[in-house]
């Protein structure tokens, strides 16, 4: 028994003495100029090192790599660096000089595995480590030559000669409001200090000049560019030149919110200065401390930003008509959202082109749409039926007034009796302060479909005129003209119309957010 402790104890030692690999925390991931490495045996951490396998690092730069298994000793040449190794001593030689190194080249599953830092210096790379990701980033360092056509001289002359009128700004100030005038502080490529209607923006913005390298080449075609990054306040805005569709995801300890922009790139200024696809935006506001990009997958090519956070708050994502800007509003505050499926029961509503049901299209709709609301943080959304049945209409509103809700939204299919021409779309309000939610919802049917204006109406309906919030009420298309009925019947066309009206939801809460 003593003997069988004994053994236990020494088995123990043994591992004890082994280097500290970290894997509990998941794999690190290894790019290379944007790509990324595979590798039977990803990099690890060794007493608070990284270590990387030599053997793939140095094959993805073409550099040679040699293994003399007599002597446990491997070489790498790269250009006009020649560097010498043996497995378990901590000095190498690099061309004519001994480095002494922390932690000594190991084998780890048959790979030689050499400290990150190290490996950077000696074969010419910018190392990043991004923590959120477990993610390497190596990028070679590029030559900063001036063009044939330029002296040095003239470079360095043409580059300080920029100026704020040679930064594309994008023409939307920080309350979302088209037509802003800005002023630069610094020219692009740096954090910026940008003045949009009178309040200050920390934003990096693409430099539009002759001289760039375009961004065309850079990238293949159905890659958006993200051009710009900002923050005012509790808001991000992400800005790219073709439409983006970017998700989030949110950690704890520390907070932070986390966007994934799949098919993307950065470009332009938001670029390292050797072309890297990282970088980072530091922001003096009271919600968010850092802001952290980086290429996070190359397959296909996906940005993450990171949006590191002083306390824990709900991202609500709103996106632009035109999905070229993505607006992230942070915020501690919870939007109550009423949807009333229109008709229902003994109430069938109007009948459609082929003698289908309103109360069927009503229903289906408002529960896409609710369950799109339900996905986000900080919308509580109810309905106002989830069956058939019929609900008076006084108890409509009666319900958002009783939760205090923030906007409420009434789903209905119009008719034209004896003219089945007739089609497009209508939006009812009954107060003023209720215009504005309808116009947002009309404008996004309109900017989404290509379902017709038929404007925006003012009308003294029950379920508008008791409800004591902003209201609306949509007639979305003609269910008696065929084609109209066609669509607002397909339940892919639903999806599509759920996603345009929350979005315009959303649109609304985040302006209303910000007004407060």
């Amino acid at each position: 028994m003593r003997k069988g402790i004994i053994y236990i104890l020494m088995f123990l030692l043994v591992f004890m003495m082994l280097p500290a690999n970290v894997y509990a925390q998941g794999p690190i991931t290894l790019f290379l100029n944007g790509s990324k490495l595979a590798s039977d045996v990803p990099p690890v951490i060794v007493q608070q090192n990284t270590m990387v396998p030599v053997q793939v690092v140095a094959s993805g730069l073409g550099a040679a790599v040699n293994w003399n298994n007599d002597k446990r000793e491997v070489t790498v040449v790269n250009g006009s660096t020649h560097l010498q190794m043996f497995i378990d001593n901590p000095d190498v030689m690099v061309n004519d000089k001994t480095v002494h190194l922390s932690v000594p080249p190991t084998i780890i599953d048959g790979r030689t595995m050499l400290p990150l830092r190290f490996v950077g210096e000696e074969l010419g790379l910018k190392v990043l480590w991004d923590n959120l990701t477990r993610s390497v980033f190596l990028f070679q360092k590029l030559a900063n030559a001036a063009p044939p056509s330029q002296t040095a001289a003239e470079q360095s002359s043409s580059t300080a000669s920029s100026s704020a009128a040679d930064i594309a700004l994008s023409n939307i100030d920080a309350s979302g409001a088209a037509g802003g005038q800005a002023q630069a502080s610094q020219l692009s490529g740096q954090v910026s200090t940008a003045v949009f209607s009178g309040k200050t923006i920390n934003t990096i913005i693409a430099q539009n000049s002759a001289n760039s390298t375009s961004d065309a080449a850079q990238t293949s075609q159905g890659i958006a560019h993200i051009t710009a990054i900002s923050a005012d306040g509790a808001l991000v805005k992400i800005t790219a030149d073709q439409p983006i569709k970017p998700s989030f995801f949110e950690l704890p300890s520390p907070d932070r919110i986390v966007v994934d922009i799949p098919n993307s790139m950065i470009a332009g200024a938001l670029l390292g200065p050797n072309g890297e696809q990282t970088g980072s935006i530091q922001v003096n506001q009271p919600a968010i401390t850092l802001i952290r990009y980086a290429l996070f997958d190359n397959n296909p090519s996906t940005i993450r930003i990171v949006i590191d956070l002083s306390k824990s708050i709900k991202p609500m994502l709103v996106m632009s008509s035109d999905g070229r800007e993505a607006a992230i509003q942070l915020s501690t505050q919870t939007y109550k959202v009423v949807i009333d499926a229109g008709h229902g029961g003994h109430d069938p509503g109007a009948t459609s082109y082929s003698g289908k049901l309103e109360k069927d299209f009503t229903l289906s709709l408002a529960t896409k749409l609710y369950n799109l609301l339900k996905q986000q943080p900080n919308i509580e959304p109810y309905m106002t039926r989830s069956d058939d049945t019929y609900i008076p209409l006084e108890d409509r509103p009666a319900l958002a007034n009783s939760i205090h809700a923030d906007v409420f939204l009434s789903l209905h299919g119009n008719v034209y009796e004896n003219n089945s021409s007739v089609r497009g779309t209508e939006a009812y309000y009954y107060s003023k302060t209720s215009y504005d939610f309808a116009k947002i919802l009309h404008d996004q049917l309109l900017n989404g479909t290509d379902i017709p204006d038929r404007g925006i109406r003012y009308n003294n309906y029950r379920v508008l005129r008791l409800s004591e919030m902003p209201a609306a009420l949509l007639e979305v298309g003609y269910l008696t003209n065929p084609t109209e009925e066609k669509e607002l019947y397909d339940s892919k066309e639903q999806d599509r119309i759920a996603q345009i009206l929350e979005q315009g939801i959303m649109k609304y809460l985040l302006a209303k957010g910000s007004s407060n």
